[in-house]
């Protein structure tokens, strides 16, 4: 359990000065519930400065978004959000799962136990892709 007071004077109901450092108080040391705090659990203090600079921040997640399965890029509503995302947050990659999974009918067996491949729904699912939407 982890309580965080950050260092801030209140000024109204609803407006607040933040200053630019966080105090962590209280953080227990163990997660086990019997020890708490006045009962075992140890305390520790960390002060942070979030005006002291370590470095550049690296902003690749701007650059890239996370998908569903593949599968889902073949449905016309999930095309028409992700068209939408595009134009507005402008993102230049997109990565997403399950492009071999079962529901894709990559495999096929038939009565014999002849087995067939069939790609036309990655193709598709790459096509929507290279197209930019």
């Amino acid at each position: 359990m982890i309580a965080v007071r950050p260092l801030i004077k209140p000024i109204g109901v609803n407006r607040v000065i933040e200053h630019r450092s966080v105090e962590v108080v209280e953080a227990v040391t163990s997660n086990h519930p019997d020890e708490v705090p006045g009962r075992g659990g140890a305390f520790r203090t960390i002060s942070v400065d979030a005006g002291q600079v370590k470095g550049d921040l690296n902003r690749a997640y701007r650059a890239s978004v996370g998908s569903d399965r593949a599968i889902i890029h073949l449905r016309p509503e999930h095309q028409r959000d992700l068209r939408m995302l595009k134009q507005t947050w402008g993102f230049e990659y997109m990565r997403f799962h399950g492009l071999l999974n079962e529901e894709m009918h990559v495999v096929k067996f038939d009565r014999s136990g002849k087995i067939s491949y069939d790609f036309s729904k990655i193709d598709s699912v790459f096509d929507f892709s290279a197209s930019g939407y």
